[in-house]
């Protein structure tokens, strides 16, 4: 009996100090956040820092296709990493907690635009988003986006480009584009 009280006392004082031990991780992420973007939006004096960000478009689906407006509405899941050498972490030092999730309002974030676009809209995306930040400083964001955009209805160039895909290898599921974005 006592064997099984002193063991419940031990799970919720490990629990508690995990409980702890992340709040810790979070404040300690948004110091640094904050001393190292102190106005995210502004721009600063610093020179940029260039990083690599790879944006993965997945499950593509037509939502609206205007041949008299030469418009088209996709809708399609995106996926955003990279790494930032400021959010780096020993796991060791919070009870081995190795990934978290973070207010996008504190950190940097690569701008997209789509040209010739009409809107573009982040269904995920509001003052509450968060980021999955990984103890060796890797950042991922998903979300659903719907895009709308104006080009040249060319029907026999779309199978064209569809055909030539086909022949690289390109799924059409899945498209990959790695950029150098300075921050």
């Amino acid at each position: 009996m006592w064997k099984l009280f002193i063991l419940l006392l031990l799970s919720a004082a490990l629990t508690d100090s995990i409980e702890d031990k992340s709040r810790q991780l979070l404040d300690y992420l948004k110091e640094k956040s904050s001393t190292a973007y102190p106005f995210v939006s502004s721009v600063t004096n610093k020179k940029p820092k260039s990083r690599q960000v790879t944006l993965t478009i997945n499950y593509p689906k037509v939502l609206d296709l205007n041949e008299k407006e030469q418009s088209f509405t996709l809708l399609f899941e995106i996926r955003i990493e990279w790494i930032d050498e400021l959010l780096k972490w020993n796991a060791t030092a919070f009870q081995g907690i190795d990934q978290i999730l973070f207010p996008k309002s504190y950190l940097w974030f690569p701008e997209i635009a789509v040209s010739n676009s009409k809107f573009l809209e982040d269904r995920k995306s509001t003052e509450n988003s968060y980021v999955k930040i990984r103890s060796y400083g890797k950042v991922l964001y998903t979300s659903i986006w719907v895009v709308s955009t104006v080009c040249d209805m060319d029907l026999t160039g779309l199978i064209g480009f569809l055909e030539l895909l086909w022949m690289r290898g390109v799924t059409p599921g899945s498209t990959k584009r790695k950029n150098d974005v300075a921050s």
